[in-house]
């Protein structure tokens, strides 16, 4: 039987006093970029079919 190397058994400690790495994701959502400028919305009056709705 092999036994732990002390690094795995710090890695283990250290998570089990932070906490999980992960977000909750589903019930927080996650925030925005600072760029981010809105979903692109396109109207099929104005459409020219240039494909730039199938690009996003």
């Amino acid at each position: 039987m092999k036994y732990p190397k002390l690094r795995e058994l710090k890695e283990a400690f250290t998570a089990l006093i932070k906490g999980p790495y992960t977000t909750k994701f589903p019930k927080i959502p996650a925030p925005a970029a600072p760029a981010y400028r809105g979903k692109p919305e396109f109207s099929e009056e104005e459409c020219v079919v240039c494909g730039a709705c199938a690009n996003v």
